[in-house]
């Protein structure tokens, strides 16, 4: 549980794989999740939930039911966090076959699809989040946090240390906002950066600019662990 902020991009392998399951006379399925909103846990568990009560539901089914959540949650801006899906997915996808558990976070999404396509998911993001109201609001900035963190990794290189001046500057803006996000907000969550919730490697300060995967937990022998770093 290094990178609890990077969960697996598996929303529509739900369909897939419980239709599958059942189709081979399985009785039930025990899904393992987490209730911290940062990357559309509380989705699956809709998705599956749902799947669970008819796990032989038409795939249009099961989109419909994907889009009525999003509606709800999400707001007006819904069909942005739907494209973000989407992309996520293919993502993924590009990777091929992986297993994890909030580790290794490059096993499961394609960094350099992460890296390329990262201006065009905050666009999106910027796009729900207008279109939100009140909570909604809210629900859209929880699942930016994990797209600014996966994307602020993918294009540190890139952009912050062989970036043009303007490039370094855009990164060091979102990077202040994951910053003042996870050490001032709601959440005070560092724990969600690293599994055993240390304060040790977290940035002092949103200018102390680092790898987003760098902010991890000490192993046994008091080093940093990279386990995940990949």
């Amino acid at each position: 549980f290094i990178y609890s902020m990077a969960s697996s991009p598996n929303i529509f392998n739900i369909y897939n794989d419980i239709r599958y399951i059942a189709e081979k006379g399985s009785c039930g399925v025990y899904f393992e999740g987490s209730s911290y909103g940062f990357s559309f846990e509380l989705l699956k568990g809709y998705l599956a939930a749902r799947m669970l009560w008819d796990p032989l539901m038409s795939e249009e089914d099961f989109e419909k039911y994907l889009d009525e959540y999003l509606m709800i949650y999400y707001g007006d801006g819904w069909s942005c966090i739907k494209e973000y899906l989407c992309m996520q997915d293919k993502c993924g996808n590009a990777n091929g076959c992986f297993m994890n558990n909030f580790d290794c976070p490059w096993d499961m999404y394609n960094k350099e699809y992460y890296r390329d396509n990262f201006d065009t998911f905050i666009t999106l993001f910027d796009q729900a989040e207008k279109m939100a109201d009140g909570e909604q609001k809210e629900h859209v900035r929880d699942a930016r946090i994990h797209v600014l963190f996966l994307g602020l990794s993918a294009t540190y290189d890139k952009c912050f240390l062989n970036g043009t001046q303007s490039e370094k500057e855009k990164y060091q803006k979102l990077y202040s906002e994951l910053w003042n996000e996870l050490r001032y907000g709601d959440y005070r969550c560092v724990s969600y950066c690293s599994g055993t919730g240390g304060l040790d490697n977290f940035p002092k300060s949103q200018n102390d600019i680092r790898d987003t995967m760098g902010w991890v937990s000490k192993n046994a022998q008091g080093e940093p662990d990279f386990t995940g770093y990949r």
